[in-house]
């Protein structure tokens, strides 16, 4: 996977409004369409992402790994801030999660999301009798 596939992947997880992919960007400075409802934290994990895989073009591959090791320290350092709201944090999580399956998907490992589900509540229908009698 090379890098811009994969922030096509994750613009399909994320969602437009986080990261709004320009199609004829060729620099990290044109990578945005329109500014993403957390600008400058997309912006530093764009950048991350690009450094950390020691990218010089779009077209170049990129690490499980290291992808990892490039949000670490933007995602501990948003976490601190005291200006983080609630959509950056789940912004932070999401990224994390996307990037997991996008990675996991891409080796061929498919995870057992039903295997996963936690049981929900029960519906236990009451007969008749106890029906009226409540009543």
């Amino acid at each position: 996977m090379n890098f811009l596939e994969l922030l096509q992947a994750l613009e399909h997880r994320l969602g437009y409004q986080h990261l709004p992919l320009n199609p004829q960007a060729s620099t990290l400075k044109q990578v945005f369409e329109c500014s993403p409802v957390h600008h400058d934290l997309m912006r530093e994990l764009v950048n991350a992402l690009y450094a950390a895989n020691a990218c010089q073009q779009f077209t170049d591959p990129v690490n499980r790994d290291a992808c990892f090791e490039a949000i670490g320290p933007v995602r501990q350092a948003a976490l601190k801030t005291r200006t983080t709201d609630v959509d950056a944090y789940h912004l932070m999580e999401n990224l994390c999660q996307g990037l997991d399956e996008i990675f996991t998907t891409e080796r061929g490992v498919t995870k057992n999301t039903d295997a996963e589900k936690k049981p929900g509540a029960e519906i236990i229908q009451l007969d008749r009798a106890r029906r009226r009698r409540n009543r």
